[in-house]
């Protein structure tokens, strides 16, 4: 494995850094500008340790809480590490964002050599992705503070340890157990139930987490603050409402005053046309009697018409020319008669016909008047 480059905003002393490592040996030499009492303390040393420590770990060997690793005054700090390794040909991007309330956010992306496109590691929490981290550097917690990342702090003289400090160390490089400083046992199954324990463990850290960061973000609410914003949203929308019903009876006492004169307007066009149609209604009833009246005396020369019809048409002519045509043997004098009486037949005949054809077309100019008029 091999630390790339680190690049810090608003951590600790540092409100921005953007540091490339080399792969040669570095040392870091601090001034301190703003106490005068202070040669090199506060001036950043071991801030760029403590940032490669908190990327890997998620802890930081200053004993200190997350928060107090931002710069006074601000509200977060970021820390982002790059590292690489050779053997799997990739490349690991660890952002972390420490929050000065609240939880911290991770993000994880990875690539291979020659790749140009980041791919970033998906993750149900953050101690998920503590563990991601620590698989893909391939070391546990407590070996990179031991053995890799070394301070005053952190750092304890093998001679001057305890008995269990001296034993675990001789197991872990010499892979044995030793008990009571002699057996040697086989810890395969404490080994695989200590595994499991770990697991159960970083799960209920999880859970622990995210109960925190609920309860944080329920310590951060200002329910005060909260309950006065309700109280205006609610004082807010009584007010607009209050409004509305205003407007809204406006527009209906307006909508009730052009519906009563549309109304009115409305009646008063009624009654004129009731009105008009009365007087038409009259005028054709005073126009029908006057046409019947016109009528009367057209219906007795009706009458008398029919009368010279009928009469005309009952008469036997057969037999009135035969007998004439006997009488004409015998009376010259009533030949004459009879033809004057012919003649004056044929002209009452003509007659007739005019009347009828006279009577015919006054009823039907009566008739189409009367359909006028119903």
């Amino acid at each position: 494995m091999k630390l790339d480059r680190i690049i810090v905003h608003d951590f600790l002393t540092y409100e921005f850094e953007d540091y490339h490592f080399e792969n040669r040996p570095l040392q870091v030499q601090g001034r301190n500008l703003t106490e005068d009492d202070q040669e090199s303390n506060g001036s950043g040393k071991s801030g760029l340790l403590t940032g490669v420590e908190f990327c890997i770990a998620s802890s930081n060997s200053r004993d200190v809480r997350d928060n107090e690793l931002v710069m006074f005054g601000k509200d977060f700090a970021r820390v982002q590490l790059y590292a690489s390794c050779e053997i799997r040909k990739q490349q690991i991007h660890i952002a972390w964002k420490i929050n000065v309330k609240g939880s911290n956010t991770l993000v994880l992306k990875t690539r291979m050599f020659g790749e140009e496109a980041w791919v970033k590691s998906s993750f149900s929490n953050v101690n998920d992705g503590k563990k991601f981290i620590s698989n893909w550097f391939a070391i546990e917690k407590e070996d990179l503070f031991n053995y890799f990342i070394i301070n005053n702090k952190r750092f304890e003289s093998f001679f001057k340890s305890s008995n269990t400090s001296k034993t675990n160390l001789i197991n872990r490089f010499s892979d044995a157990s030793i008990v009571d400083g002699l057996d040697k046992v086989d810890l395969e199954k404490e080994q695989s139930e200590l595994q499991k324990t770990k697991d159960n463990i970083q799960r209920s850290q999880g859970r622990i987490e995210q109960l925190l960061l609920s309860k944080q973000k329920e310590l951060d609410r200002d329910l005060k603050q909260e309950v006065l914003m309700k109280k205006k949203l609610i004082i807010d929308q009584l007010t607009e409402l209050k409004d509305q019903d205003a407007k809204t009876q406006d527009k209906i006492q307006l909508l009730e005053n052009e519906r009563d004169i549309d109304l009115i307007k409305e009646s008063k066009s009624i009654e004129k046309k009731i009105a008009e149609k009365t007087a038409l209604r009259i005028l054709a009833k005073d126009h029908v009697s006057i046409e019947i009246e016109k009528l009367n005396p057209i219906k007795e020369q009706l009458k008398k018409s029919q009368k010279l019809l009928s009469d005309y048409i009952d008469t036997d002519w057969d037999k009135e020319r035969e007998s004439f045509n006997q009488e004409k043997l015998t009376k010259a004098q009533k030949l004459k008669q009879a033809k004057q009486i012919l003649n004056d037949q044929i002209i009452a005949k003509n007659e007739l016909q005019v009347s009828l054809n006279e009577i015919d077309v006054q009823l039907k100019g009566v008739l189409v008047l009367s359909f006028l008029f119903i």
